[in-house]
């Protein structure tokens, strides 16, 4: 995803509003979860004074402006609607990495009184006078001190709040091939944690049982794992690790000994991911996994081994996951 910055006068070109001066409007600024570090409607008209000199903002005016500000997993986004009578609804959504959201804020400003009234603009704010400092009284027959030159003001410190922690609930299915003697389908449900580019998965693997057909009888294979996935993202892809511990369950049926038994199964290996959010809290996860097994087992019928888990296994699958944005 793309992420950028717009100069001020392009916005006001992307939200078509007209050069025709209006001097009042009705405003509303609503600030979403994870958006409280923009300003309310109190600071955006502060803001809209500093451009104009004057407060456009009367509440019976006929004109009205919607600002929201919201929270994007990339930074942040404000959306602005321009109603004006007679006119249809006119819209744009801004985005900006920074999550401090002052660029952002002055951007969405700029656009307002530029569309209220661009007579009156000002490019950047006016800087303030330095206040008089009166000399003090000069003591009979003494010179007058040389007044000490003013100190600079420091520069505002910006605090730039912290992410939120994020966090993910899903389920998903996926193609197996080199777990049982014949490729087979798994179940996983998946759980999670997120900060900035980190995030930590918690996953339960169960493989749909497969049979394999052995002389007279059959034997049944599946396993059951459990995996710990810590990843890195780089906007919608991520790289991952992959640890996982269980067991290989198996059965045979209409073989002379026929018995079940379980054995444990460790495998490490690695993760190609990509994530796509098309709706809200919806988000489908596509990934590949390869696993190199550290424990093998040999299934064997009469002292003939008959199968025996290979040094590598694959799993290709897609999750559906609900995430907050």
């Amino acid at each position: 995803m793309h992420h950028w910055h717009v100069a001020p006068a392009l916005l006001v070109l992307c939200l078509g509003l007209g050069a025709a001066p209006e001097r009042a409007i009705a405003l509303e600024v609503r600030r979403a979860t994870g958006a409280e570090a923009c300003p309310n409607r109190e600071g955006v008209t502060a803001l809209l004074v500093t451009r104009l000199g004057y407060s456009p903002v009367a509440p019976d005016a006929a004109d009205r402006v919607t600002l929201e500000f919201r929270a994007e997993r990339d930074g942040l986004s404000a959306k602005l609607e321009l109603a004006r009578a007679g006119q249809p609804v006119r819209s744009r959504e801004l985005r900006d990495p920074d999550p401090a959201c002052g660029p952002l804020a002055a951007a969405a400003a700029f656009a307002i009184a530029l569309a209220v009234d661009p007579q009156h603009l000002r490019a950047t704010p006016e800087p303030q006078p330095p206040p008089a400092v009166e000399p003090p009284a000069l003591a009979p027959a003494a010179a007058a001190p040389e007044p000490a030159p003013a100190a600079p003001p420091s520069p505002p410190v910006e605090e730039k709040a912290e992410p939120p922690i994020g966090w993910q609930l899903g389920i998903g299915g996926a193609g197996v091939l080199g777990s049982a003697p014949d490729p087979t389908a798994a179940v996983v449900l998946h759980g999670g944690f997120s900060y900035r580019l980190f995030s930590l998965g918690f996953e339960a693997r169960i493989d749909v049982p497969v049979s394999h057909a052995y002389g007279s009888g059959t034997i049944t294979t599946y396993q059951l794992l459990g995996s710990l996935v810590p990843c890195l993202s780089f906007g919608r892809f991520s790289g991952c690790a992959v640890a996982s511990a269980g067991a290989l369950r198996a059965s045979s049926t209409g073989l002379v000994g026929s018995a079940n038994l379980s054995a444990p199964m460790v495998a490490l290996g690695g993760r190609l991911a990509v994530s796509f959010r098309p709706v809200g809290w919806l988000l489908l996860t596509p990934w590949l996994d390869v696993l190199a097994s550290l424990t093998r087992v040999t299934l064997s019928v009469d002292g003939a081994p008959v199968w025996a888990t290979p040094a590598l296994a694959g799993l290709l699958g897609l999750r559906f996951s609900l995430a907050p944005p």
